[in-house]
């Protein structure tokens, strides 16, 4: 019985050190490649409950992304402010969390395979 719970104990302890990684550091952080499109751009209202679920961002942007390999994905960019239209942006994005990070790029910087889908 005791080696059963031991068990059960260090399983549940290894589940909780992943989702303290995979939810708290940028360990697993993939990379994506967007172009900010101001036409669609989301105004966000806060509706005064506890948790916010926009980051407190005053804009959003629902944008495709594509990472190294031409891959693409669908992110949400929160930002405090109306971004540059037509900018290329390299988007941090890590599992559960989204978007972490993000800066502008030069066309030039971005990998072949992305560009043209840009």
């Amino acid at each position: 019985m005791k080696k059963i719970i031991f068990v059960v104990v260090g399983i549940i302890g290894l589940l909780g050190l992943f989702l303290f990684r995979m939810v708290f550091t940028d360990d697993a952080k993939e990379f994506y490649y967007v172009k900010i499109n101001n036409g669609k751009i989301e105004k966000q209202e806060s509706r005064g409950g506890v948790i916010d679920f926009t980051g407190g961002m005053a804009y959003g942007y629902r944008l495709k992304g594509y990472n190294e390999n031409g891959e693409e994905k669908e992110l949400y960019l929160g930002s405090e402010r109306v971004l540059k239209d037509r900018a290329v942006l390299k988007v941090g994005v890590v599992p559960i969390r989204g978007v972490v990070e993000w800066e502008e790029v030069e066309l030039e910087e971005v990998p072949e395979m992305v560009r043209g889908r840009l």
